[in-house]
């Protein structure tokens, strides 16, 4: 691929990581009527799976203990982690331990305005981190005496999730904690470089209690290229404790 494909094909996967952040044009879904903010703390989980090549996946389960606040400009969240639980294939496993040991803020603090929507939120991992970590874990692999080819779809691997500290998955959804409920899909060609044909299917799905706090929010992200499929995904769940 030449550098001028390779830049056009990048620029076609932020465009996609764009439509997967910004919520979809999602106007059949109705508006929550007003919110109620619970005074107790809560539990939040994400669940974030990355599909891989021949059908695996790492899979990240991150937990956090956290409270609304009322302020003047609206509502803020804070927050805490209190659990990572990480599963990956084999050849994975030093980027696993490093990201069971790496503290994530998630969306914390997040500033939400009065009909629940996130003003300004943290981001999931962090750019800095994500490449060091990417750069500890080759290191550590290429003493693990693993065969050429692993180590190979290992590092391929390691490099894209650097690439992609900051795109699909680290900006939670604006409403992540007082979601409208309903389903939405979007899905868009992607115009690749060497004949190549592809796209990128974005499908959002949330829940909500009676009182307009989220149950369920999903985030499922198919990317085909050719004939390579690879499927993410993101669960976000909340319960008040």
């Amino acid at each position: 691929m030449t550098t001028g494909n390779r830049r056009a094909f990048l620029g076609q996967l932020g465009m996609a990581a764009a439509i997967a952040a910004s919520g979809l044009p999602i106007s059949a879904i109705a508006q929550t009527g007003a919110i109620i903010v619970p005074s107790g703390p809560f539990r939040l989980q994400r669940e974030l799976e990355r599909g891989l090549k021949g059908g695996q996946a790492v899979r990240v389960i991150r937990e956090w203990d956290g409270r609304f606040l009322e302020d003047r400009n609206g509502l803020k969240a804070i927050g805490e982690q209190v659990s990572c639980v990480v599963s990956a294939p084999a050849v994975l496993e030093p980027i696993a331990e490093i990201e069971r040991n790496r503290q994530d803020a998630g969306p914390f603090p997040a500033q939400i305005d009065r009909q629940g929507r996130i003003i300004k939120a943290g981001r999931a991992g962090g750019g800095a981190d994500a490449a060091a970590a990417v750069s500890a874990a080759i290191s550590i692999l290429e003493q693990t005496g693993r065969s050429p080819g692993e180590l190979e779809d290992a590092k391929r691997y390691l490099n894209r999730l650097a690439r992609s500290a900051d795109t699909v998955f680290a900006d939670p959804p604006p409403d992540l904690f007082f979601p409208r409920p309903g389903r939405a899909t979007d899905r868009r060609a992607l115009a690749l470089p060497d004949a190549l044909t592809g796209e990128v299917r974005v499908t959002l799905e949330a829940t909500a209690r009676a009182d307009g706090l989220l149950d369920r929010f999903e985030r499922r992200i198919v990317t085909r290229i050719g004939d390579d499929v690879r499927p993410s995904h993101e669960i976000w769940t909340l319960r008040l404790l």
